[in-house]
């Protein structure tokens, strides 16, 4: 993976520009660095914190409003798979435990006379 300044080097010697822009608005866009970059300092935040976070980091720097805010329904939605997927994880650990208990519970019980079916 390439660190910043080799990516600077690469931009130079091929004459790219930092910035991407829309052709058709002109505008600024997040580029799949940004993207990635952003992606990484919001995923762990609420989608309130991580959108305010999205908000401040592009603030005033021109960048097209349609981008941005599909940027954030795609953190806004992968916060969700994430509490989703945690309250799926403990549903399914609540399910494990209940019929572990039931099969506990019809074991038979040791010392009852050695018979082991019960009757």
């Amino acid at each position: 993976m390439l660190n910043s300044a080799q990516v600077q080097k690469v931009f130079k010697k091929y004459k790219i520009k930092e910035m991407m822009q829309d052709p058709k608005t002109g505008k600024r866009i997040l580029d799949p660095v940004e993207r990635a970059k952003l992606g990484l300092q919001v995923i762990a935040m609420s989608p309130d914190d991580a959108t305010a976070a999205i908000d401040r980091y592009v603030d005033g720097k021109g960048y097209d409003e349609e981008g941005v805010a599909f940027f954030k329904d795609q953190v806004v939605i992968q916060a969700r798979i994430r509490d989703e997927g945690a309250k799926l994880l403990d549903t399914s650990g609540q399910i494990l435990r209940l019929v572990a208990g039931a099969f506990v519970a019809r074991m038979p019980k040791s010392g009852s006379n050695g018979d082991a079916s019960g009757a």
